[in-house]
C-alpha cells in the first residue's frame, strides 16, 4: 500500500503553529488489488467484489472499513502533527468505488475553528477523487471534528 502525503504542497505546515480556518492537507493512497484483498480478510469481509474482480467493474473494489481506516488515520495523523487531539466525529459518504489500481487523491480543509472547554474544536471537510474515464471524478466525501487539547498545566 502506498501512501503519499502532499500536505506541504496543500498550504497546511507541518510543524508549529495554530490551525486555523483555510488550512489545508492532502494525500494520495493507491489501492493495489493485493492491499484490497489482504485488507477485506483482515477485517473479516466476505463480500465478494472485494476478493474477486466484480463483473461490472472488472476489478477487485475496496471496503469501506479499507477507505474509511485509511482516510481517518491520515486526517488524525496531520492534525496531530500540530496539536494533540481527540478525535470527535467523522462522516464518509461512499459516492463511487475505489477499484484496485486507483489512487485516491484527499484534500483536506479546516472550515471551523472555535472554543471549547478542553481546548479548540476544528471542523474539517474533505473531498477524494479518482481518476476515471479520462476524469476526475468524486469517490468519497468526509467531515469530522475533533478537540485540540490544551497543554496540562503544572501543578
Amino acid at each position: 500500500m502506498t501512501i503519499d502525503d502532499h500536505s506541504d504542497q496543500e498550504s497546511m505546515p507541518s510543524t508549529a503553529g495554530p490551525i486555523k480556518v483555510g488550512d489545508r492537507f492532502a494525500g494520495d493512497f493507491a489501492f493495489t488489488a493485493d492491499d484490497i484483498r489482504q485488507m477485506a480478510a483482515l477485517l473479516g469481509d466476505t463480500n465478494p467484489v472485494h476478493h474477486t474482480p466484480s463483473p461490472q467493474f472488472g476489478a477487485v473494489i475496496a471496503s469501506g472499513a479499507h477507505i474509511a481506516g485509511l482516510v481517518m488515520a491520515f486526517g488524525a495523523a496531520r492534525i496531530t502533527d500540530r496539536a494533540p487531539s481527540l478525535g470527535r466525529t467523522w462522516g464518509i459518504r461512499f459516492r463511487a468505488p475505489i477499484l484496485a489500481g486507483d489512487t485516491l487523491h484527499m484534500i483536506w480543509r479546516i472550515t471551523a475553528v472555535e472554543p471549547h472547554r478542553r481546548g479548540s474544536m476544528i471542523t474539517l471537510a474533505g473531498e477524494g477523487t479518482v481518476e476515471r474515464d479520462g476524469g476526475r471524478i468524486v469517490a468519497i466525501t468526509t467531515d469530522g471534528t475533533a478537540i485540540l487539547l490544551h497543554a496540562p498545566t503544572a501543578p
